[in-house]
């Protein structure tokens, strides 16, 4: 729709409205002059006492013409000539006070006050435009004239008092400016606060048209969910009741089952949450005894309590039974969810207490342990629908915030409450109060349930489904054949125990629970692959990603990430934090196997690469170093050539020196002493310069 069209509509909506209202508040303007206008007689009585009677009689006929204008506006006619009838019933006391003025004192009487009130009275009441206020205060003003000439026409003889009749005039118009300026504000105040409400009922119609459609598309949704997975379950029931299964078999089986009943529990609490929201849901009520339900529903989670290393109490005040009519069903939805919520966030070798009684003749049962507690200030939202007091991608505990409001909505339905108190670090109290019955108890045990399969298929999803305990102190040493070491990093066990299923056949799997911990292992041992799931408490993925790829040590270590999420951004993310791969859930065992293989082949080519880059700088600083040796090899060479030509050069003089010496001393007398030691030693100074280049050319 345009924004002229939206315009157009809008103010037609407006029209209809402003019709209605114009009748509805013409009704009461009517009520409110015929009250009025009667009441002021007592005024009558103080002011113009002689005129008493036939102002009364003025009065009662304004009422009357009022009470006529009241009656059609209850009839069609009336309704749609709102707009003549809204002015009349204004008109009419104006013309009987403009009557009153003309029959006692003209310019000099004090009801001219009057004439201000009616105009003052209609202006702030009716829904009337700027025009009609306009109309009415002229036609009033013009009455008070003609009411006052006519008095003084009446009266010829009397001096007529302009100053007075000026004063009134101008407060009466005075009294009109500030209604039509009044009338226009408000007008427009309107209109606005029309459009902005039509505009919310939009809102709110396509909220509730989109509600409706989210509530049939929840609803159809886990219908046809319920159908595949009933027939998943079903023969995976059948073959688990099979003899003769080997224990991997059997294994993969009981995983199979037992998250398919987690889905199945909840897609029933989908289907339960949409029934309540649009009322269709249909409660058995029969008389229960809470002193004998309470305890079996608290036995059928000890094991999950004992697993875990808690202690789990339930116990009663008094022998009394606690009878209320409820629906064993939603009755058993709601404790097993108070119950193994109180297992999920108790740590081991805590205590968990189921207490009953009866209070001020209603029966109560409060479950309360020892666990992690709730913030104060989560307190007032922990029954809100989706919401988890962590949801953050590293929060330690699974789950998506439906257990506790739907507990409370099947509480409220069956007119009772629930209240929750806590401190963090003590503990959590849940408290569920329901009116007590005085009919007989009744078994509370259904043997159409235990006979239907398929009911009691459900009834298990309740119970297994819940609640998805940290298990703690679980054997994760390392396991599988291969010659390449995986390490898994997941919180949950059962897709921990199926990725090392997988894996265990083609590699040494290594195994960590939580985020802080893989990233330890990973550094300690240097797998050659990790499969790191996305969420982990405490450090989720993307953080331990983040850290291995940021170290010289860990870099090389080949990270896939698992991932529910399938969206760019998400993908991005995991590959700005160095991942190598991501596996979006749910994921095949021959995907996994086939991207680890590839990783791994990728792996191995990369340190090929680098043993192979590693050689080449080996060869190449040895082909630097000879090349280094024969630069050297080379200057020597050069500088030996040079040596000898120098020599050359220096031998020649130098042995016809040593001739001509050789001749000065056979020659020289023998008998002269001092010729004979200077030419010894010119002759041993020239044998030792003879013997020196060949030393320097040797050197």
């Amino acid at each position: 729709m345009t924004s002229d069209e939206n315009i157009a509509a809008i103010e037609a909506a407006y029209k209809v409205a402003d019709h209605d209202l114009r009748v509805r508040y013409s009704k009461i303007g009517c009520v409110l002059a015929l009250v009025l206008v009667p009441v002021f007689w007592g005024l009558d009585w103080t002011v113009y006492r002689d005129y008493v009677w036939s102002m009364l009689n003025a009065r009662l006929l304004c009422d009357a013409g009022i009470a006529i204008v009241l009656v059609l506006l209850f009839t069609r006619v009336g309704r749609r000539n709102i707009r003549v009838l809204g002015i009349m019933w204004a008109i009419f006391p104006g013309i009987a006070i403009a009557w009153m003025i003309y029959a006692t004192e003209g310019a000099m009487s004090p009801y001219y006050a009057g004439l201000n009130l009616v105009m003052i009275i209609v202006c702030l009441l009716m829904p009337w435009t700027a025009a009609e206020v306009i109309a009415l205060c002229a036609l009033t003003v013009s009455m008070y004239l003609g009411a006052c000439i006519g008095h003084q026409v009446r009266l010829s003889d009397a001096p007529f008092r302009y100053p007075i009749l000026i004063n009134n005039m101008y407060f009466i118009i005075a009294t009109a400016l500030i209604c039509v300026t009044a009338s226009v504000l408000m007008g427009r105040r309107r209109f606005e606060d029309f459009r902005l409400r039509h505009e919310l009922d939009g809102r709110n119609q396509e909220l509730a048209e989109m509600d409706r459609l989210k509530s049939e598309f929840f609803a159809n949704i886990s219908h046809e969910l319920r159908t595949p997975l009933t027939l998943i379950l079903s023969p995976v029931e059948e073959l688990l009741n099979r003899r003769h299964l080997d224990d991997p078999m059997r294994d993969s089986l009981e995983l199979m089952r037992q998250n398919g009943l987690r889905l199945l529990k909840l897609i029933n609490d989908l289907l339960d949450m949409v029934r309540l929201e649009g009322g269709r849901t249909e409660f058995a009520r029969r008389p229960v005894d809470l002193a004998t339900f309470v305890p079996g529903i608290v036995d059928s989670v000890r094991h999950l309590a004992t697993t875990k290393g808690l202690r789990i109490v339930a116990d009663g005040e008094g022998d009394e039974p606690l009878v209320v009519a409820g629906d064993p069903s939603c009755l058993e939805k709601v404790f097993l969810n108070l119950l193994t919520n109180a297992i999920k966030f108790t740590a081991d070798g805590g205590s968990i207490t189921t207490h009953w009684r009866c209070e001020n003749g209603s029966a109560q049962v409060q479950v309360t342990d020892t666990g992690i507690g709730i913030p104060e200030s989560e307190l007032p939202f922990i029954f809100d629908r989706f919401r988890q007091v962590d949801g953050s991608s590293t929060r330690e505990y699974q789950g998506v915030g439906l257990g506790l409001s739907l507990a409370r909505e099947l509480v409220e339905k069956h007119d009772g409450r629930m209240t929750v108190t806590s401190k963090v670090g003590t503990g959590t109290t849940f408290r569920v109060t329901l009116p007590m019955v005085d009919d007989v108890v009744v078994n509370v045990d259904d043997v159409e349930t235990e006979r239907d399969p398929m009911a009691k298929m459900l009834q298990e999803a309740d119970r297994a489904g819940l609640a998805v305990q940290k298990v703690e102190g679980q054997d994760l040493a390392e396991v599988g054949h291969g010659d390449a070491r995986v390490l898994v990093v997941d919180d949950e066990p059962d897709m921990r125990r199926f990725i090392v299923s997988i894996l265990t056949d083609d590699y040494r799997v290594l195994q960590a629970a939580d985020g802080e911990t893989g990233l330890t292992t990973a550094r300690s041992e240097r797998p050659d692959l990790m499969v790191l799931d996305l969420m982990l408490p405490g450090m989720n993925g993307l953080e331990v990603c983040r850290e291995l790829k940021s170290h010289d040590r860990t870099k090389d270590i080949k990270v896939v990430l698992l991932t529910a999420k399938a969206d760019e951004k998400s993908k991005i993310d995991a590959l700005e934090r160095g991942a190598d791969d991501f596996l979006t859930k749910p994921f095949s065992s021959v995907e996994i196997r086939t991207r680890l293989a590839n990783l791994l082949q990728t792996s191995q080519l990369q340190r090929d690469l680098r043993h192979r880059n590693d050689e080449l700088t080996q060869t190449l600083k040895q082909l630097r170093d000879t090349e280094a040796q024969l630069v050297q090899s080379e200057k020597m060479n050069a500088l030996g050539s040079l040596a000898a030509g120098l020599l050359h050069e220096i031998n020649n003089p130098l042995n016809y020196t040593l001739t001509a010496m050789q001749l000065a001393l056979e020659s020289a007398p023998r008998d002269d002493e001092d010729l004979m030691d200077t030419l010894n030693d010119i002759d041993e100074a020239h044998s030792r310069y003879r013997h020196r280049p060949a030393c320097v050319c040797v050197s």
